[in-house]
């Protein structure tokens, strides 16, 4: 017999258009191309271009507190919400630090593809230790902190998109902060 939110998630995918895999279907799982050295100059190359941002200092640069001003609003999506999840990205099972490259590196892959709005599945923490999230709020804060200039808003994903173990984020226009 089928949980409820198995029944739920079963509907959602429906909605979405997924159609069921035949018994005997070979599943391939999606995986990233990681290069540690490319993330690592690609990070490092951000943070130069940042840091000489903040301390130009002709007349057509940024204002120094631009940076610090980038915010990501939080939302809360009603029952009804019409989303249009373009990606997605479960970080279930995954170790902190795992989490938080995967995360970063889909964010970035998303931008670059013009995405707008995608889901990142954390789970709600049931397998945790003492059943307290771990993925949920270190998801939030990095969105808030470290992926601010990537994220224009993340909020907890209504019900029928799967609750409070998903996070939906949109995303700000490439070269727009």
């Amino acid at each position: 017999m089928m949980s409820r939110e198995d029944l739920q998630f079963d509907q959602m995918m429906k909605q979405l258009g997924v159609r069921p895999l035949h018994e005997r279907a070979a599943v391939k799982p999606l995986e990233f191309q990681t290069n540690e050295a490319d993330d690592s100059a690609a990070d490092a190359e951000f943070a130069a271009a940042m840091a000489e941002l903040e301390t130009a200092e002709n007349k057509d640069a940024a204002p120094r507190n631009v940076a610090r001003t980038i915010q990501v609003r939080e939302v809360r999506y009603s029952s009804k919400a019409n989303l249009h999840i373009q990606s997605s990205l479960d970080l279930h099972g995954k170790h902190q630090e795992e989490a938080i490259g995967l995360l970063s590196r889909f964010i970035r892959q998303c931008r670059e593809d013009r995405m707008r709005e995608v889901a990142v599945i954390t789970g709600k923490g049931h397998h945790s230790h003492g059943g307290v999230p771990v993925l949920k709020p270190l998801v939030r804060e990095w969105a808030l902190t470290d992926g601010r200039y990537a994220i224009a808003t993340i909020g907890e994903a209504p019900r029928m998109y799967g609750g409070a173990g998903v996070w939906i984020v949109t995303l700000r226009i490439a070269g727009k902060a």
